[in-house]
């Protein structure tokens, strides 16, 4: 399978043929493109090296300035060295931890807004939950489903811990932020909260901050965008992939993350709700022994990853199906934050 290159893979391809001693430990490879993947902030082409049948494969990514300004494009080549060294010292980390893997990664061309890395095989936790969590899945299945998840608790928390900072979590930039996602949902449409609503939501997230303790306010290495799409699944491991937008943060944020794009599969009806639950609850325990979404700090991270995706699908993608889905989400999670609010009155 051969695809067109677009211009801007050009350069990094001759790059890496050029100096294929280096990047791939052999003088001479032929590089095929295989596959093309246009995504919102990068593009994707999958290359084989050589045309042997067990040749490697290998993913390069060339993420899409916001701004073609000289501004943008410096801070984006900060970000392609940010990802190449994290996913270094993730793979460095993690290479030898039974069940948990990591992609190697190849080279780094911040020039190009580039970085190249080993493609791993298997399959994304969105696709394995997609084909084998769906309809009435044997307990086999479930439990397999469940070791799934528990590999990808325990990678997260060994991700937390390949590098330690010393830093402390501001609940008050937090706060902050909440406040300017709520701004955004003030309009009309599916999407709306009320001001008196809004200001609820502010009271529970205040009222939880204060049964943080200072104990979980030290700072983690936060992936930022852990979501079923970017974990791979192998047969005994599972990896993470894209570490783009890593950062410190609260040490509940991922896992937060994760936990709300589970229960997406909530809203389709072909998913079992006692299942999606148990997943959900296996994955904290895999976390943390005995978290619950009730923990203070997880309860408000949670409510600002909802309210993030929330104003995300006020300009859902185009699609027959897609946009009346987005629709019935927003709806739900507006539910959601309604209880919550609620709760506001109690804080």
């Amino acid at each position: 399978m051969n695809c067109l290159v677009p211009p801007a893979f050009e350069p990094v391809l001759r790059k890496l043929s050029a100096d294929s001693q280096r990047y791939f430990g052999e003088a001479r490879v032929t590089i095929e493109p295989l596959e093309h993947m246009e995504r919102p902030f990068s593009a994707i082409l999958q290359i084989g090296v050589s045309r042997r049948p067990d040749a490697p494969r290998a993913f390069v990514k060339i993420l899409k300035p916001a701004a073609d300004t000289p501004e943008n494009i410096a801070s984006m080549r900060e970000e392609v060295r940010n990802d190449f060294e994290v996913t270094g010292r993730v793979y460095a980390g993690l290479t030898d931890r039974d069940g948990l893997s990591a992609v190697r990664p190849i080279a780094c061309f911040p020039e190009d807004l580039a970085i190249v890395t080993e493609q791993l095989g298997g399959s994304t936790l969105a696709a394995v939950l997609r084909t084998r969590a769906a309809g009435r899945p044997r307990a086999r299945t479930i439990e397999e489903l469940h070791r799934v998840v528990d590999r990808v608790g325990s990678w997260l928390r060994a991700f937390q811990a390949i590098a330690p900072i010393d830093q402390r979590v501001s609940l008050e930039i937090w706060r902050s932020y909440l406040d300017v996602r709520l701004a955004k949902l003030d309009g009309n449409g599916p999407t709306r909260l009320t001001s008196d609503e809004q200001r609820l939501l502010q009271r529970y997230f205040d009222g939880q901050a204060r049964e943080v303790s200072d104990a979980q306010l030290g700072a983690v290495w936060i992936h930022a965008d852990l979501c079923p799409e970017n974990v791979v699944v192998l047969s005994d491991r599972v990896a993470v992939l894209d570490f783009t937008t890593v950062k410190s943060g609260p040490i509940y944020h991922d896992i937060a993350h994760l936990y709300m794009q589970i229960d997406l599969l909530r809203a389709k009806p072909w998913f079992n709700r006692r299942i999606v639950r148990s997943l959900q609850q296996r994955l904290l325990d895999a976390f943390e022994p005995g978290l619950a979404p009730s923990r203070p700090l997880f309860a408000l991270l949670l409510l600002l990853h909802v309210v993030c995706h929330l104003v995300a699908l006020q300009n859902p993608p185009r699609g027959l199906l897609t946009r009346p889905y987005a629709g019935y989400v927003a709806r739900r999670h507006v539910r959601w934050l309604r209880e919550v609010a609620a709760r506001g009155l109690e804080s």
